[in-house]
């Protein structure tokens, strides 16, 4: 029984000391400063057609593509949707 506590104090010091030395050697995530995003231009000129036409021209251009729908897996119950 001895033996067994001596081992748990063993660890418990190891695992105090670790979290000792972590807690000097990261330094706080909010100290560190945020990048401000900057502009690439003063202004943005508004789209002048509909965005459901501009993304079907684009998928038509073959810009981008529609995703997959999801199969679901023969063991799924059926009875439940979300």
């Amino acid at each position: 029984m001895n033996e067994l506590r001596a081992r748990a104090t063993m660890y418990i010091t190891i695992e105090e000391n670790t979290k000792a030395a972590r807690r000097t050697k990261m330094p706080m995530m909010t100290s560190i400063p945020k990048r401000k995003r900057l502009n690439k231009f003063n202004y943005y000129t508004s789209l002048n057609a509909n965005r459901n036409v501009v993304i079907q021209e684009a998928y038509n251009l073959k810009l981008v593509r529609m995703s997959q729908p999801m199969q679901t897996s023969p063991s799924a119950n059926h009875s439940k949707r979300c």
